[in-house]
This record gives structure tokens, C-alpha cells and sequence, in this order.
């Protein structure tokens, strides 16, 4: 699949009109795990991320947590060239809530807060699939904390694509 389809065809799932707000995070994770085996045309690096905890803001130039906050975060860079130059696509899901005492004890079992996985492509596709996977089994070893936010209304969330 080309970039700008597969583009396209997540933002119908995850926002299908612009009067539409964006899907909850469980949803927009299931629709982000399940859009991992879309291979997109001439790609050649990728790379996963995902954070959940307390949120983060900047403050003459100084990074702050604010512990009032929690967030969630999804993303996922693709490398790939077109022709003679690259082109990248940049996902990322952002939800805010208010943080509540069970989200903050839950925090503290959290085993995986922020995950990064990088890779190329032109690996072995079984190389590919293991390292999808593994990012998948350490975002789901965080259940607990996305079981609670399942019905809470964030006070922010932002789903953006990007190409260049």
C-alpha cells in the first residue's frame, strides 16, 4: 500500500469526519496495532513508539512533568523512498486525562512506561513480525492502566499523520 492510502484509509477509522471527535484510546490502539501489518510500498526503516504516565510540558524551554495529568502516547515513523529521495510519514496519538488517585497507583506497577522500537525493513520479514510483536506483548503488558482509562473522557486528545 502507498503511503497516502494508507493515510487515508486510518484516518476513516480513527476520525471518520471532521464533526467527529477521535476515537478512544483502546480503539485507536487496536485500530494502530492492527494497521502494524500493513506493509507500505519502497519503506525502509520504521520505528514504534509508546509512553503512558504522567503528562509532560515545557516551561521556558525546560521539560515539567505535570503530575495532575496523565498521558498516553502512540507513534510510528516510516521511512521510504520514492524515486530519489525519501519520503517519511510521522503517526501520533495523544490522550490527556486528569489523573485520579487509581491511575496513580497504578503508575507505579507500570513495567514498560515507554517503549521504542526501531528497525529496518529490508530485514527478514520474520525479523519484522518479531519485532512487532514484541512491541505489541510490552504495550499490552500495560492492560491494567488502559482498562482504566477505557471510560474516562480525556481532556485532550490528537491524532496526527503527517507526510514530507
Amino acid at each position: 500500500m502507498d503511503i497516502y492510502s494508507y493515510k487515508l484509509a486510518l484516518e476513516s477509522l480513527v476520525k471518520p469526519g471532521p464533526d467527529q471527535t477521535l476515537v478512544n484510546v483502546n480503539q485507536a490502539w487496536e485500530y494502530f496495532k492492527e494497521s502494524l501489518g500493513v506493509m507500505i510500498e519502497d519503506e525502509n526503516y520504521e520505528e514504534l513508539g509508546f509512553s503512558i504516565g504522567a503528562a509532560y510540558y515545557y516551561e521556558d524551554k525546560t521539560l515539567r512533568i505535570n503530575e495532575d495529568q496523565f498521558e498516553v502516547y502512540l507513534g510510528r515513523l516510516i521511512d521510504a523512498v520514492s524515486g530519489i529521495s525519501w519520503r517519511t510519514a510521522e503517526i501520533n496519538f495523544y490522550y490527556f486525562y486528569k489523573m485520579n488517585p487509581e491511575l496513580r497507583s497504578k503508575l507505579k506497577e507500570v513495567q514498560n512506561p515507554e517503549i521504542e522500537v526501531a528497525y529496518n525493513i529490508t530485514n527478514e520479514k520474520e525479523d519484522v513480525f518479531k519485532n512487532t510483536d514484541t512491541f505489541v506483548s510490552l504495550v499490552e503488558s500495560n492492560q491494567a492502566v488502559l482498562e482504566i482509562i477505557r471510560d474516562l473522557i480525556p481532556i485532550k486528545a490528537s491524532y496526527s499523520f503527517w507526510l514530507t
